[in-house]
């Protein structure tokens, strides 16, 4: 599928829109530390259905706000750390992950919902740093440290299942 219509991905949006809250309503602090596994099964589900999408990271640098240096920095401890890929790596460059997000066509989507710009959320004070793959995602969610531990990491298969379920209606939705 790749590339969708305007029309499609607006029903698709909308779609997301009303689904997805389901897993906050349910999973109430997924946001608090389980973003990035709720990232990593909407990116699976999408790649699926052949969706094009990205992940995106959403944070600061510690102390600069040079926004070339911070993008700088995020691709370096990516590129000399692939294949073991975790927060800490990150944080010893005093890069800080406040959320990971799904980017459909030019909207953010976590499990609030779905968002047109990043001033529309609770992280509108940050920036997207950089995007991260599908891969490197699933490597950083496989290790629990360095994520807010006020999520339940118990509750990772009932999230899992639970996008499954919402996203397998997708085609439906877009006439597939």
């Amino acid at each position: 599928m790749g590339f969708l219509t305007y029309q499609a991905e607006c029903k698709l949006l909308e779609f997301l829109n009303e689904e997805l809250p389901k897993v906050q309503e349910k999973y109430r602090t997924i946001n608090a530390g389980g973003c990035g596994v709720f990232a990593q099964f909407l990116s699976e589900e999408l790649t699926k259905l052949g969706i094009d999408h990205q992940i995106v990271w959403i944070g600061r640098h510690w102390y600069t706000k040079d926004k070339r240096k911070i993008k700088s920095l995020f691709r370096r401890v990516i590129k000399t750390n692939e294949g073991n890929l975790s927060l800490k790596y990150f944080h010893e460059e005093e890069l800080s992950l406040a959320h990971l997000m799904v980017e459909v066509g030019n909207h953010l989507v976590d499990a609030t919902g779905v968002y047109a710009d990043l001033e529309d959320t609770c992280w509108e004070h940050l920036n997207i740093i950089g995007t991260l793959t599908l891969k490197q995602v699933t490597e950083m969610v496989s290790t629990p440290s360095g994520w807010n531990d006020e999520f339940d990491r118990e509750h990772i298969k009932g999230v899992g299942s639970m996008v499954k379920k919402i996203t397998k209606k997708i085609p439906k939705v877009l006439e597939i």
